[in-house]
């Protein structure tokens, strides 16, 4: 009996101790990012997600922003976030809510609430339909596709949706072009109304533009001989050709270069 007893004990001590298989969680205060875009402002909340525009992309070192599975949110210090990021890495980020001229953003008060977990893999932009850009996509890193117009230097539209061009994303509109397609990647924000936020030039993607077949058409065909012009209402004219005698702020007036013999038009 003391035998194996002793036997018992012996294996007891000898038998390896068994190994936790929990791994311990890297960002344990996270809330899913819909959840804290929720909260009141100045609420203290801690997110984790991947980076889907990087430091530099949108002002020098001071903002980035991230998304989960469920959502996205801007982050930004004044003061410098103190790290280089770049898309898809992994982080743990903790600050205060906040909005600013409609965007919601969380702020960290130092560099050490913006923890690294690792690299990780870019996110892909959500395709949407240009006119649904707004509250319900805000934070996402986003793709919509459609016809440029209102053409600047740095603000166009695709379709129904709003595209502003940040100094820092050195960002040339030279390949657009009025009423031809493009693509355009980027933050779903929020800056007093809807827009987004390409992070750099490879975020702008020209579409194919065919030349549209054009029929010449005057000026005088254009007034017609009666009251109200014959195209009164009509999009899609032919050329017109002509000299620019005046220019307002929203419109400009065209002259034939050829005299009108017809007393009617």
């Amino acid at each position: 009996l003391r035998f194996l007893i002793f036997v018992c004990t012996l294996a007891f001590w000898l038998a390896p101790n068994p190994v936790s298989s929990t791994v311990a969680d890297p960002c344990p205060s996270a809330q899913p990012i819909a959840e804290v875009r929720k909260l009141p402002v100045n609420s203290q909340a801690t997110v984790r997600g991947l980076v889907t525009v990087p430091t530099g992309a949108v002002t020098a070192g001071k903002s980035f922003a991230v998304q989960d599975a469920t959502g996205g949110i801007y982050i930004y210090r004044s003061k410098g976030i103190g790290q280089e990021l770049a898309t898809g890495d992994d982080l743990c980020v903790t600050g205060k809510l906040s909005e600013y001229h409609g965007l919601t953003e969380l702020l960290p008060a130092s560099p050490a609430q913006v923890a690294r977990l690792g690299a990780g893999k870019p996110p892909r932009p959500q395709v949407i339909e240009p006119g649904k850009i707004g509250e319900a996509t805000e934070g996402w890193l986003v793709s919509v596709t459609g016809p440029v117009s209102r053409l600047g230097d740095r603000r166009f539209r695709v379709g129904d949706a709003a595209i502003f061009l940040e100094n820092q994303a050195g960002i040339s509109t030279a390949g657009l072009m009025e009423g031809c397609p493009a693509t355009v990647i980027g933050l779903s924000a929020a800056y007093d109304g809807p827009q987004i936020w390409p992070r750099g030039q490879a975020d702008v993607i020209p579409g194919e533009c065919a030349p549209v077949a054009c029929e010449p058409l005057t000026i005088s065909q254009i007034q017609g001989r009666g009251d109200a012009s014959p195209y009164d209402g009509k999009t899609g004219l032919g050329c017109v050709t002509g000299c620019v005698t005046g220019v307002t702020a929203d419109g400009f007036t065209l002259q034939s270069t050829e005299p009108d013999v017809d007393p009617l038009t």
